[in-house]
This record gives structure tokens, C-alpha cells and sequence, in this order.
């Protein structure tokens, strides 16, 4: 009998044991949950990053990309074009050579003012019967003509051999006369003829855009039958 109390007495306090062993555990893991937690502060100064140190006489190290992926793209500024491609330099074309100054008039022979004395010296057919009547101008000089363009009119009455009418009919052409003093040149007048039915009178006039010290003999007239 008294064994038997003294085992229960035993376990009773076993079990009273194990229930402040429990509570103390409780609250020691509720006043740990309470405690603010400390932050350490960084107490290594700040300052640039290390620079990279190469030994002398080795390249630097090269930029390495994983296989399959793009190299980086170049990033510009939001708003601003990319960079334009310079085209490889070309050399600047070349000037064209100055053209030689044409002179609208030559000099004259004597030194002084362009004078040169032009005349209508011939009128004659450059086909008979039918064709077109031709002028002769000739330079009395004293200058020469080089490439001198001056008009030249020239008209003309005709009149039926058989019936006796009479009909006119002129015209205004331009010539380009390249001549030495004493020299003469021909040109067409335009003005057609036909000597089986009429007979002519024909005259031209030069008309000179420069000195001509003899301006009574620029007309001429001749008839032709």
C-alpha cells in the first residue's frame, strides 16, 4: 500500500516538471518575438570602384557574349536621331576651264575704232531660168570682219513678160561675214525667180552694226531679164 502511494506521488510531480518546463518555453519564445530587430550600419567607407590593373604587354581582357545572344545594343537619348553613315570621302569635281571671252567685234587694223567699209557689189541669179537670186557683199576696209553677223534686205519688182503686171516681194535675212580688206563673200537672198515669165529689178541694201565710213554704197540694184 505504501509503494503504491509513493509511485503516484512520484508521477504527479513528473507531470507538474514537464508543465513549467512548457510554459517557460512559451515565454521565452514570446519575448524573443517582441525584440526590435538592430540594423548594423556599413561602416566602410564609400569611394570609386577598384580600377582594373592589366600587367604591361597584355591586352586588356575582351568583352564576352553567352552563345545565341545579340551583342548590346548602342542606347541614344529619347528625341535624338541615331548617328548618320558618313559616306567615304569623294574628292571635289574639278572646275571647268574658263572659256576664252568671244569678241562680238575684232579690232580694226588701224589701232583705233573698228571701221571697215561694206558694200553690196553684185545681185545676180543662182539659176536660170528658175532658181534664187544671190548678193556679193565686198570689204573696202580698212578693219577685217571676223564672224561679224549683220541683216541684210532685199526686194525686188517684177513684171510679166506677157500681160505687163507688176508685183513686188522683199526679204530680211542675216549674214555672217569673215573678210579681209578687198575680200568678197556670196549669199542666197531667198527670193526665187523665174526668168521664162518675168523680168526683175532687184536691189539689196547692207545694213552694218558697226563704223562704216562709206554708207552710200551699202545699196545696190540690178535688173535681170
Amino acid at each position: 500500500m505504501n509503494s503504491k502511494n509513493r509511485s503516484k506521488n512520484h508521477l504527479t510531480l513528473l507531470i507538474k516538471y514537464v508543465i513549467l518546463l512548457c510554459i517557460f518555453a512559451l515565454l521565452g519564445s514570446t519575448a524573443a518575438c517582441s525584440l526590435p530587430f538592430k540594423i548594423v550600419p556599413n561602416t566602410q567607407e564609400e569611394g570609386p570602384p577598384p580600377e582594373e590593373h592589366f600587367e604591361e604587354g597584355q591586352p586588356p581582357p575582351e568583352e564576352h557574349f553567352e552563345e545565341g545572344q545579340p551583342p548590346p545594343e548602342e542606347h541614344f537619348e529619347e528625341g535624338q536621331p541615331p548617328p548618320e553613315e558618313q559616306p567615304p570621302g569623294e574628292p571635289p569635281p574639278e572646275p571647268p576651264p574658263p572659256q576664252p571671252a568671244q569678241p562680238t567685234q575684232p579690232p580694226s587694223g588701224g589701232g583705233g575704232a573698228f571701221s571697215a567699209d561694206v558694200s553690196v557689189t553684185d545681185i545676180y541669179p543662182g539659176n536660170q531660168p528658175q532658181g534664187q537670186f544671190h548678193v556679193r557683199i565686198t570689204n573696202h576696209g580698212p578693219g577685217t570682219l571676223n564672224n561679224v553677223t549683220v541683216p541684210v534686205l532685199c526686194q525686188y519688182e517684177r513684171t510679166d513678160k506677157n500681160t505687163k503686171a507688176q508685183s513686188a516681194q522683199s526679204a530680211h535675212i542675216s549674214v555672217t561675214l569673215s573678210m579681209k580688206p578687198g575680200e568678197q563673200m556670196s549669199f542666197p537672198t531667198t527670193l526665187s525667180l523665174d526668168t521664162n515669165v518675168f523680168e526683175y529689178l532687184v536691189a539689196c541694201e547692207v545694213q552694218p552694226n558697226f563704223d562704216d565710213p562709206d554708207p552710200g554704197n551699202n545699196n545696190y540694184n540690178e535688173p535681170i531679164y
